[in-house]
């Protein structure tokens, strides 16, 4: 199961992914599924949760919105 996820934050797909990293998040590009590049808007990532136990993913979101300052 996966999440697509939308920055109105004004972060890039990089800083999305990186900043999660850093806060012990996995999250992965969206750009490389893009069919045209040129009307991505880079400020998306896919985030996973399958078979993650609901207390991890509510952890997840929480670390999330730490990272992204939300």
């Amino acid at each position: 199961m996966h999440i697509l996820l939308e920055s109105s934050q004004g972060l890039s797909e990089s800083d999305m992914i990186k900043r999660a990293k850093v806060n012990r998040v996995l999250v992965y590009p969206v750009s490389t599924f893009w069919l045209e590049e040129k009307r991505y808007s880079d400020n998306m990532v896919l985030l996973g949760f399958g078979n993650v136990p609901e207390a991890n993913i509510v952890d997840g979101v929480r670390q999330l919105a730490k990272a992204w300052e939300i």
